[in-house]
C-alpha cells in the first residue's frame, strides 16, 4: 500500500487529510444551521452544536495544512534534505487517528465546564493557530513577492514578528481569563503592524500575480479582523455589545481560509511538477471565497445568511477538492519522484 505515489511525499499525505476535514466539518455544521433556520431534521447531539463546531474548525481543520506546508518547505528552509518516508507518515497516520478523536473529544465536551471549552479554543486559536500564520505570512510573503516583482525589496523586520506575537498571544491570555476591558489596546497593535506590513509588502504590484495576491488579500484580511476585534473591545469597555462572532470569523475565514487556499494550492502545483502562473482556477475559488466572508459577517446581524455561507464554503473547497485532490494520487507528469 506504502508504494502507491499518494505516500512518496508529505503535503500529498496532509494535504489530502485537511481537503477531506474542510468538508466534514462544514457539512456537519451547514446541517446544524439549516436546522436551526429552516427546519432541517438533523441528529440530536449531547453537546453544544457550536462547542462541536469550533473545536473541529480550530482543531480539525488547519493543522493537516500547517504540517502539509512545513514537512515540505521546511527543510528547505533549512538547507537540509526532503523528508524521508518513515519520518512523516507516521505523523500523518497519529493525525489520521486524532481526527476520529475529535468525536470523543466532542463527547467529552458536554460533561466539561464551559471555561474549559473557552480555554482550549482560545489556547488553539491565539496560541497556536495565528502566530504559526503569521510567522509564515512574514517569512514566506516577502520572498514570494520579490519573485514576481521587480525591482523589489523586502521587508520582513523582526520588531513587526515579536510584536505581532506578543499581541495575538496576549489576546488569547485576556480573552480566555475574560479581561477584556484592555484588550482591545492589544488588538490595535496588532492591527497596526498588520496594515503597516501590508503598505511595505507591494500589495498592488502583487495584484497582477493571481497565485501572489491571494496571500496579500489575506493579509488584509487579518489587520481588518484585528480592528473589528479592536472596535469591539473598545466598545465593550463601555458596556456596549456589538458584532458577535464577526471579528472572529474575518480572522478565520478571512485570514485563515485566504492563506490555506492560497499556500496549499501554491505547494499542490509546484510539488507536483505543474506551472503555478498557468493556474486560474484557485483565483476565481479565491474571490468566492470573499463571497463567503462577505456573508458570514452580515450572517452577524441576519442568520439565516450564515446557512448560506456553509453552501458557499462548501462549494469554494468542494470545487477545489475535485480539482487539486486527484494530484496527490498521481505521479509527476515528468516522472521525476515527489
Amino acid at each position: 500500500m506504502f508504494r502507491h505515489v499518494f505516500f512518496s511525499a508529505p503535503h500529498r499525505l496532509m494535504f489530502a487529510g485537511g481537503a477531506v476535514q474542510l468538508l466534514a466539518a462544514m457539512i456537519l455544521w451547514g446541517w446544524l444551521l439549516a436546522g436551526r433556520y429552516f427546519g432541517v431534521p438533523v441528529m440530536g447531539l449531547p453537546w453544544p452544536p457550536a462547542w462541536v463546531h469550533a473545536g473541529l474548525m480550530v482543531f480539525g481543520v488547519f493543522p493537516w495544512f500547517i504540517f502539509g506546508f512545513l514537512m515540505t518547505a521546511l527543510p528547505k528552509w533549512m538547507g537540509a534534505g526532503p523528508l524521508a518516508f518513515r519520518q512523516y507518515v507516521p505523523p500523518f497516520l497519529l493525525l489520521a487517528v486524532g481526527a476520529l478523536g475529535l468525536l470523543g473529544y466532542a463527547k467529552a465536551l458536554a460533561g466539561l465546564d464551559a471555561a474549559w471549552f473557552r480555554g482550549a479554543i482560545e489556547a488553539g486559536l491565539w496560541g497556536c493557530l495565528a502566530p504559526v500564520f503569521f510567522i509564515v505570512l512574514h517569512r514566506m510573503l516577502p520572498f514570494f513577492t520579490g519573485a514576481v516583482v521587480r525591482p523589489y525589496q523586502p521587508y520582513a523586520p523582526l520588531w513587526a514578528l515579536w510584536l505581532m506575537l506578543a499581541a495575538l498571544v496576549g489576546h488569547g491570555v485576556l480573552a480566555g481569563a475574560e479581561a477584556i476591558a484592555w484588550r482591545w489596546v492589544l488588538d490595535v497593535v496588532a492591527a497596526a503592524v498588520a496594515v503597516h506590513l501590508s503598505s511595505r509588502w507591494g500589495l498592488r504590484a502583487a495584484l497582477r500575480v493571481p497565485m501572489v495576491a491571494m496571500l496579500h488579500l489575506g493579509a488584509l484580511w487579518l489587520g481588518a479582523a484585528m480592528a473589528l476585534f479592536a472596535l469591539q473591545g473598545l466598545l465593550a469597555a463601555f458596556g456596549i455589545a456589538w458584532g458577535g462572532l464577526m471579528p472572529l470569523h474575518a480572522l478565520g475565514i478571512g485570514f485563515f481560509a485566504s492563506i490555506l487556499v492560497g499556500m496549499s494550492t501554491r505547494v499542490t502545483l509546484g510539488h507536483s511538477g505543474r506551472p503555478i502562473g498557468e493556474d486560474r482556477l484557485a483565483w476565481k475559488l479565491f474571490r468566492g471565497l470573499q463571497v463567503v466572508v462577505a456573508l458570514r459577517l452580515a450572517g452577524e446581524f441576519a442568520g439565516t445568511l450564515n446557512v448560506f455561507a456553509a453552501l458557499g464554503w462548501l462549494v469554494v473547497f468542494g470545487l477545489w477538492a475535485g480539482h487539486y485532490f486527484p494530484m496527490y494520487l498521481r505521479p509527476w507528469p515528468d516522472g521525476q519522484p515527489g
